[in-house]
């Protein structure tokens, strides 16, 4: 399952850079340890504090900074 997994996100990956948005998508990637967070606080409550928020949403207005350039 995680192989299939990994070469699923890969291909998108790749054909969103294909497509032309590769600035785009190479900020998503900074998306990925705020989405884990938000997982794991689902998943096992770990803590979710104010800084995490914080950062999350500085990394949020980054990316989406970025998108529109």
């Amino acid at each position: 399952m995680v192989f299939s997994l990994s070469l699923g996100a890969t291909f998108l990956l790749f054909s969103l850079i294909w497509r032309g948005a590769a600035t785009a998508v190479a900020s998503l990637i900074y998306l990925c340890s705020a989405t884990t967070a938000v997982l794991v606080w689902l998943a096992f409550g770990e803590d979710y504090t104010a800084w995490a928020a914080a950062g999350m949403v500085s990394t949020a207005a980054g990316v989406w900074l970025a998108g529109k350039a």
